[in-house]
């Protein structure tokens, strides 16, 4: 069986390039062909990605000396990197790289995000020669959509496009039609199910909500995720019950599995209004598919991919455009339906979990 070294960050905690490695490292199909060894870069907490500690660079060390003495043990067949997008991670990994480049017969580097182009930017003349060298010898590289190839800057020369996947099992069919069976009031319930960062939108959500809910709209509002910012999630709580609005609007934390599952299948409707400059392609927004929830959510990254007839993208994610598309669907019960089956379908044609691992798969093995 062909040997592979799999390096990401593995949950917790949990954000999507986390979720994304470990789906590739607990699938079937994936572990029928490869051998795995897998090396967790992951941080303890969210908060502190980016920031410098003595801490981060003995655990980095530690991955690289891992890293070397599995790839001079034995010849593997490819090392897969999930390239960090800070500059003290991105060093880290251009020196695991390198190693692959010299020990292994593949070298693959995904990217699940849209920051590695900024962060290229930012380096020195002498920062980049290295990163020329080392990125110009990598077999494959991987992008989540079309708009995020430029990341690489060129120095990749055979960049693939790899969408994210959602399990089959995750939510069937069936499933929906006994949600939607045992729905017994007409209240619109919306879900906001990402990291709270005031840059995802989240207060602008929280703010068109509270307006339509004092103009008459029977909504309720379920935030669902880490906290990102205590300073801003207080202000916003504060505010939501200062105002009356906490049998309406509620903040549930992180949820997974089952809860997470529950919470999709009541909802009617999901809202990432997401203004973040460096904005990839949202799993949650793939599992607001897989529930046939019409999207509502912004140009940014790839998001476009997911949204076509299927709910409605918008330039940025200001509160007044966020009220305007919720009551475009809310009052048209046949649009919301369509967005709903069209959700459903375009989630089952192209962003399966099956879809996912197979065109990684095709990725490592191409020539």
């Amino acid at each position: 069986m062909k040997e592979i070294i799999i390096i990401g960050p593995i949950p917790p905690p949990i954000h999507g390039e986390s979720v994304a490695l470990k789906q590739i490292i607990e699938s079937k199909n994936f572990k029928s062909k490869y051998k795995l060894k897998v090396i967790n870069t992951n941080r303890a907490v969210i908060h502190q990605v980016g920031k410098f500690s003595f801490r981060k660079i003995l655990q980095d060390v530690i991955i690289i000396i891992k890293t070397f003495l599995n790839l001079i043990n034995r010849k593997k067949h490819a090392l897969y990197v999930s390239i960090s997008q800070t500059k003290l991670g991105l060093f880290r990994d251009l020196i695991l790289i390198q190693l692959g480049n010299q020990f292994a017969s593949k070298t693959i580097i995904h990217l699940h995000g849209n920051n590695l182009g900024n962060i290229l930017d930012s380096l020195s003349p002498f920062q980049m020669k290295f990163v020329k060298k080392v990125l110009g010898k990598v077999t494959t590289g991987i992008v989540l959509g079309e708009k995020l190839k430029s990341n690489y800057r060129g120095l990749v020369r055979n960049v693939q496009i790899v969408a994210n996947g959602v399990d089959l099992n995750f939510i069937s069919d069936k499933d929906i039609d006994e949600a939607k069976s045992l729905k017994t009031n007409s209240k619109i319930n919306i879900v906001y199910l990402s990291n709270l960062m005031k840059e995802k939108g989240y207060i602008e959500l929280v703010k068109a909500v509270t307006e339509l809910i004092d103009e008459g709209y029977s909504i309720n509002l379920t935030l669902a995720g880490a906290i990102h910012d205590e300073k801003d999630y207080f202000v916003m709580k504060k505010f939501i019950e200062k105002h009356g609005f906490d049998n309406s609007i509620r903040y549930i934390g992180i949820v997974t599995n089952l809860k997470k599952k529950k919470l999709l299948l009541d909802s009617d409707l999901m809202i990432l209004p997401s203004n973040y400059a460096v904005e990839g392609q949202p799993i949650s927004i793939i599992e607001g598919m897989a529930a046939g929830l019409p999207i509502i959510s912004t140009q940014r990254g790839c998001i476009e991919d997911l949204i076509n007839s299927n709910g409605i993208l918008l330039e940025e994610g200001s509160s007044t455009l966020i009220k305007e598309s919720i009551v475009s669907i809310i009052n048209d019960p046949e649009k919301m339906n369509l967005y709903s089956q069209a959700s459903r379908q375009h989630y089952l044609t192209n962003f399966s979990d099956k879809k996912y691992i197979d065109n990684i798969i095709k990725a490592i093995e191409e020539k």
